[in-house]
């Protein structure tokens, strides 16, 4: 589940490019600007939901997904690239592309500087247009009594009769306590040739 779904980078890219969505919304709020203008159509409860007022307990329940797909449909016609950009690309699945730099830590400076240059060389907007996503976890921890929240350990009866802990018997839960983690780096489709062209040179020297 953690590689093919969680870690999916089709299912990270749509996160990440929410996550900016929101960051984006967020500050064009923070600016004091007219919303509704740059938006047109926007509910005053994403406003209201964004801004540093507290939020009455049934405005928080209308926040549901029909509540956020329109959402989507009114960024991709806002007056803002940033917005439209992500806002219709969500609602389209029209999603960013990524790099896996995972396996390549020594080098991803590098890559990262050069792909910064590329987004510079294209007019592309260096906060929302190269996106870092690094994500982290342990599909099976094992039991911890000293832990804060320790987790809960799984016995089964083995061979003997005798109840022990499954990850001591079974080979692919016993992996399981491997701690899982990926860096990706994410970007319009509009320069994956070129970002695909740096990370062969950087991380392969440059063969095909």
């Amino acid at each position: 589940m953690y590689q093919s779904v969680y870690f999916d980078k089709t299912t990270r890219s749509a996160e990440v490019m929410l996550r900016s969505l929101f960051e984006r919304f967020k500050q064009i709020i923070s600016e004091k600007v007219d919303v509704a203008k740059i938006i047109p159509g926007i509910q005053n409860l994403l406003i209201n939901s964004f801004s540093d007022e507290t939020m009455l307990l049934n405005e928080y329940l209308d926040l549901d997904d029909h509540s956020i797909s329109e959402f989507f449909k009114q960024c991709g016609k806002a007056d803002d690239e940033i917005l439209k950009q992500f806002g219709g690309g969500l609602n389209a699945r029209k999603l960013y592309k990524c790099t896996d730099v995972t396996n390549f830590t020594e080098k991803t400076h590098i890559f990262y500087h050069e792909a910064m240059n590329c987004v510079h060389r294209n007019g592309l907007n260096e906060q929302f247009d190269l996106l870092e996503d690094r994500a982290a976890d342990t599909p099976y921890k094992q039991y911890d009594p000293d832990d804060e929240t320790p987790a809960t350990q799984i016995y089964i009866e083995n061979d003997a009769g005798k109840q022990v802990e499954i990850g001591t018997i079974s080979k692919p839960v016993g992996e399981l306590k491997t701690k899982q983690s990926l860096l990706r780096i994410y970007y319009p489709e509009s320069i994956r040739d070129d970002i695909d062209a740096i990370a062969q040179q950087i991380f392969h020297g440059g063969n095909s």
